[in-house]
């Protein structure tokens, strides 16, 4: 943790701007998705993984160019 992640995080918290609910459930679910996909992506072949990836960062990268 550094000091500026410890501080604002007091200030957000004392002035009641952090929904520990929604945190909490965001957390959860974090957790449980982190668990499938390692278990998932450990059965699809590297090649796929690399094409996946590329689709995605074209599809993000024309996304911001306004294109898509």
């Amino acid at each position: 943790f550094t000091f500026t992640l410890l501080t604002t995080s007091f200030l957000l918290a004392r002035n009641k701007y952090i929904d520990w609910k929604l945190g909490f459930l965001c957390a959860i679910g974090g957790i449980i998705g982190s668990y499938i996909g390692s278990k998932v992506i450990s059965k699809i072949p590297t090649y796929i993984l690399k094409i996946a990836f590329t689709i995605f960062l074209i599809y993000v990268a024309l996304y911001m160019l306004g294109i898509v």
